[in-house]
């Protein structure tokens, strides 16, 4: 029997097998891609994701209108940010409830009280935990902490740098 008449065998050509390996490959990833994805949802990500996903503010602050540490705080319907006064203590302060989903984010005006304290109405929070960041009006001084889920106090301190 000649050579040309020799069936084709599929199996014995590298570029199949090459093919097929690829082909392996990117179902695997896939699969890999979706079991992560499945087990770390919005606010618990594996340490490196987490620490690429808070929110910074520069080494170079612009002015010192915050203190270095306060305390967020559910009372009633109100939250409250208690705090060691400031000389220059702005009359309001943006608060930010955040995961990693842009849906799920609650912004707040909280404004200042006559004893130094803020305060604003609490919202309806997704039932998570999230990230919270305290900024000045114009965003050059900032406080970071977590709100885990049920949380009816935080400590927020300045972000790391």
């Amino acid at each position: 029997m000649s050579a040309a008449a020799r069936a084709f065998r599929w199996y014995r050509e590298p570029v199949a097998w090459l093919g097929a390996a690829v082909l392996a490959t990117a179902i695997g990833g896939c699969i890999s891609l979706i079991r992560t994805a499945s087990r770390h949802v919005d606010a618990e990500l594996p340490e490196p994701v987490a620490h690429r996903a808070r929110m910074q503010v520069s080494a170079q602050r612009l002015s010192a209108t915050l203190p270095s540490h306060a305390r967020l705080a559910r009372d009633g319907g109100r939250l409250v940010v208690q705090a060691q006064a400031a000389h220059q203590a702005p009359a309001s302060l943006q608060l930010l409830f955040w995961t990693t989903r842009a849906e799920h984010d609650v912004m707040l005006q909280l404004q200042r009280q006559s004893d130094g304290s803020y305060a604003a109405p609490l919202p309806p929070l997704p039932p998570q935990d999230m990230h919270v960041r305290i900024d000045t009006p114009q965003r050059d001084d900032a406080l970071v902490g977590e709100w885990p889920l049920g949380a009816t106090l935080a400590e927020l301190r300045e972000p790391r740098r």
